[in-house]
């Protein structure tokens, strides 16, 4: 690996397909945030512009893409010893800085271009900040509290970029020399060889999933209670042992592992949801969440469990996630209607709440469609992210999901409208059960016939 390739390298690579969404998004914030000031389209010589659309990207854009490039060299620098490669480090993290200090300058040419020659220091060294902040967030090593409040950082300045941009105009030489100072600090952290040698005894996980403060948490209690043996099976082993130990491999070692993932996540996709006003977002990526990250026995053991057991497990698990998902969304989609709270512009006019609920059912019905893939994987999800032919299959799958979700959804709709609203659920549930009866055997015609070590 060359030393000018070293973060190019580790960027380029199936996995990163799913970044250009969330970055696309990103460019698409400022129309959002700006709402009818562009009642035209987008015009430079607005008032609040050009100008905010780059103090907005300089907060939003290169927070996000900070994160994606902090997690892309985790890849290489997390693993057990990977601080003792030679140059490294130094290469990956020199090509991070390289990608962040060009686009601060950019913006802050483009800030200077418009007029505002004074505030160029001051978004160079809010773009920088805002980039290198993310590197909390991905950092296993780092704690809970440092890790949220970044989290917390990040979404209240790109909600609020205005304010942001207020206080670099109100304190420009105060701002600017703190931010640039916090940002060369959270770079310098970064980069050290003492935080190099304390990420790296930590177990290397897709983001969203990192495992440094449940290991630290039992190292500095010296207890055992986040052991296999107090999660795993019993003496009789039944079906809800399984359960615990599923659950155990795939978010034991986080406390509320999967709690506070199912929760972050409708959270997340309801809130996009309901300001989009479209709730099939978060029924597509919710699908999208528990095909990835569901409950499974994941590992290449030799678990003492029959073919025909570990298929109606596989089943159960499945069932379990995508009714507590579909659950949880419609209560938070429920309670947000209930809040009043503005939707985002641009969006066109958001459908019903009545027609909102009705998206989760039929997405609950085609479920299995996109979990088939995570129920069947025998490889962590990191090492399916990275294979080629898992993104392909993945992409044919959504595709499908898709498709069969959107015609079931208006061919429901349209039997409801010309007999009646029982007949059209009575067709749903029928067909509902008859997908999940076929997934049932399929998952048992897979375990029956696939070699799992």
């Amino acid at each position: 690996m060359t030393r000018t390739l070293a973060l190019g390298r580790l960027v380029w690579r199936p996995a990163t397909i799913f970044a250009l969404g969330p970055l696309s998004f990103a460019l698409l914030w400022p129309a959002f945030v700006l709402e009818k000031q562009f009642d035209s389209g987008l015009r430079a010589g607005l008032a609040n512009g050009t100008p905010a659309v780059l103090w907005i990207e300089s907060i939003c854009f290169l927070g996000l893409l900070g994160a994606l490039l902090a997690s892309a060299g985790g890849a290489a620098l997390q693993p057990l010893f990977s601080f003792t490669v030679p140059s490294l480090r130094s290469s990956v993290l020199r090509n991070k800085l390289i990608v962040g200090l060009l686009l601060a300058s950019g913006l802050a040419i483009g800030l200077a271009y418009t007029g505002d020659i004074r505030g160029a220091p001051g978004i160079f060294s809010c773009a920088l900040f805002f980039f290198s902040l993310p590197s909390v967030i991905t950092d296993a090593a780092e704690r809970d509290t440092l890790r949220w409040g970044a989290v917390a950082l990040i979404v209240a300045a790109s909600i609020q970029p205005f304010k942001v941009q207020a206080l670099f105009q109100t304190a420009p030489a105060i701002a600017t020399v703190v931010s640039f100072a916090l940002a060369v600090m959270l770079l310098r952290r970064e980069s050290s060889v003492g935080s190099a040698r304390r990420r790296a005894i930590y177990v290397p996980t897709p983001v969203g999933y990192a495992l440094g403060n449940s290991f630290r948490r039992a190292y500095a209690s010296n207890s055992d209670s986040y052991s296999p043996s107090s999660h795993g099976p019993s003496r009789t082993i039944g079906t809800f042992a399984w359960i615990k130990a599923a659950d155990y491999e795939v978010f034991g070692s986080r406390r509320f592992g999967w709690a506070k993932t199912l929760l972050w996540s409708v959270l997340l996709y309801s809130g996009f949801a309901y300001g989009l006003g479209n709730p099939s977002f978060a029924a597509m990526m919710g699908l999208l969440q528990i095909s990835a990250q569901g409950h499974g026995l994941r590992g290449k053991w030799a678990y003492p469990i029959s073919r025909t057991s570990r298929a109606n497990l596989a089943f159960v698990l499945s069932l379990g996630d995508s009714i507590a998902y579909s659950v949880l969304s419609v209560i938070v989609l429920t309670l947000l209607e209930g809040t009043g709270l503005p939707r985002l512009p641009l969006v066109g006019n958001p459908v019903s709440h009545g027609q909102s609920l009705t998206v989760f059912p039929t997405a609950f019905i085609w479920a299995p469609i996109a979990q088939w893939l995570g129920a069947t994987a025998i490889d962590s999800t990191q090492k399916r992210m990275k294979s080629t032919s898992w993104i392909v299959r993945s992409s044919v799958q959504s595709v499908a999901m898709i498709v069969l979700l959107v015609f079931t959804y208006f061919a429901l709709a349209r039997l409801g409208r010309s007999t009646s609203f029982t007949v059209a659920v009575a067709a749903g549930a029928a067909l509902g059960i008859s997908v999940q009866v076929c997934y049932w055997l399929a998952l048992r015609r897979h375990f029956t016939r696939k070699d799992l070590v």
